[in-house]
């Protein structure tokens, strides 16, 4: 039951990322990232629904508790990088809040706005 209850909390943080994608101010070099995270995401959730039909039909099948590890290493794979996507490259943080940010820490003001991670030629990027 919990494997089936976990199956759905994670077909909720998949929905939500997926408006997400469409919807958040981004760079090129976030903008892989951000791919990379969805499709381990969704890898993982795959791998996990398979795992829990297997482990459904043949309740004491080492492979199939195999299988849901694997997934479940995912799963842990694509937190890490939805936890890099926000604190690395800022996603979901608007650019008034950053510029917030960097005043209260200290850093001095521009009359332009923050400016944009554009190393490896990343440049704003917009769905």
């Amino acid at each position: 039951m919990l494997w089936w209850l976990g199956l759905v909390g994670a077909g909720a943080a998949v929905t939500t990322g997926l408006i997400a994608y469409n919807r958040v101010e981004h760079s090129d070099l976030a903008h892989r990232e951000m791919t990379l995270h969805r499709n381990v995401a969704l890898g993982a959730i795959t791998v996990l629904l398979i795992a829990s039909v297997w482990r459904w039909r043949r309740p004491y099948s080492r492979g199939a508790a195999l299988l849901g590890l694997v997934g479940a290493a995912g799963l842990g794979g694509a937190g890490y990088l939805g936890g890099e996507l926000v604190y690395r490259h800022a996603i979901g943080i608007s650019t008034e809040r950053l510029e917030q940010v960097v005043h209260e820490r200290g850093g001095h003001a521009h009359d332009h706005p923050m400016e944009r991670d554009t190393s490896k030629g990343a440049e704003p990027h917009h769905h």
